[in-house]
């Protein structure tokens, strides 16, 4: 089920063969992108 993000909210997820990655970012007030958080998980396909 989908769900409302907060405000300014970005996602990034990169599915590959061999590994799973992301990330998830937040505009902050003079635009910059603040990093909330960041993984990576290894794959088999």
């Amino acid at each position: 089920m989908a769900k409302t993000a907060p405000e300014g909210l970005i996602t990034a997820l990169d599915i590959g063969s061999s590994k799973v990655s992301a990330l998830i970012v937040q505009k902050g007030d003079g635009g910059e992108l603040v990093v909330l958080g960041t993984g990576q998980r290894e794959s088999r396909g």
